[in-house]
């Protein structure tokens, strides 16, 4: 049996799986499937315009891998900024104050950096060393 869902933007999805422990075979069976998106009106790619692209490439944070801080360039539409870590818990949720953020006491890991504005956002990751 297949069903189809319509096209989203994710932020990530959870699949659980059970009983597969010492299974071997061709299949599994899917107990959970959710899918974690963004708070937005645009849920589909087409949604999306050609603006927004060229705005998340202009949008850069580096260094990355970064040790204490994160430098922010191009971020002048944006007044937002949401640090979620690799499962999807909130970590830093703030305005956007000047162009570095402290990282420091963040774990080493992947970071997922939201930066958000009235009409947009953008996502960029970054490793904490």
């Amino acid at each position: 049996m297949a069903d189809s869902f319509s096209e989203i933007d994710a932020r990530y999805v959870r699949i659980t799986i059970t009983g597969a422990n010492d299974y071997s075979g061709d299949w599994a069976s899917i107990e959970e499937l959710r899918v974690f998106g963004y708070e937005s009106s645009s849920t589909s790619k087409e949604g999306a315009s050609k603006v927004n692209s060229a705005v998340a490439e202009a949008v850069s944070l580096w260094p990355n891998p970064a040790v204490n801080t994160v430098n922010i360039s191009g971020a002048g539409g944006f007044d937002m900024l949401t640090v979620y870590d690799q499962v999807g818990k909130v970590i830093l949720n703030q305005p956007i104050q000047g162009e570095t953020v402290d990282i420091s006491n963040f774990k080493s890991g992947m970071y997922i950096f939201r930066l958000s504005g009235k009409e947009q956002a953008v996502t960029k990751r970054i490793i904490k060393r």
